[in-house]
């Protein structure tokens, strides 16, 4: 049963809808953390949806991450469609710093990998849908996703080699 948190610092509010509360909490305070107003010169302006104006605002971005969907790919062994759709949505959160995305970004970016083959096309609704009820996207509304605790910790956990 997914649990729904609002949180509201200024005027910045966020709603985060899980089944694992625990494990996305310490991603929802991290990107209330960023976006709070500091008051100090390193601020930078927020756009209405809430992302850096820079479009990274994952804390994840940056050093083991900033690799291309290739390496992800190799590194994660994605070799079929649903595995691609799933090492795309962390790709996107971890190298672009993505809290959340779009349906039409998660397969834009899974179509970048060299593994992509174009049968593939015709099952991302499916594995999609498969995904969400497998607890492997979250769909936070319809046509947006973002990647659940767990399932981003098990990944830099394969690129710490632990």
């Amino acid at each position: 049963m997914a649990t729904t948190l609002k949180v509201r610092t200024g005027d910045i509010e966020i709603e985060l809808q899980s089944d694992d509360l625990a494990g996305d909490l310490e991603i929802a305070l991290s990107a209330i953390e960023r976006l709070a107003p500091t008051g100090g010169p390193s601020e930078r302006p927020t756009r209405k949806d809430g992302a850096r104006a820079n479009g990274a605002h994952h804390g994840g971005a940056g050093g083991d991450f900033q690799q291309g969907i290739n390496s992800y790919a190799a590194k994660f062994e994605a070799n079929s469609s649903r595995k691609l759709l799933r090492i795309a949505a962390i790709h996107l959160t971890l190298n672009d710093g993505k809290d959340s995305f779009t349906r039409d970004e998660l397969f834009a970016r899974a179509r970048t990998a060299r593994e992509w083959k174009k049968e593939y096309v015709d099952q991302q609704a499916l594995n999609i849908g498969r995904m969400v009820k497998a607890h492997e996207l979250i769909e936070r509304s319809n046509g947006e996703f973002s990647v659940p605790g767990r399932a981003l910790e098990d990944a830099k956990r394969v690129f710490s080699g632990v």
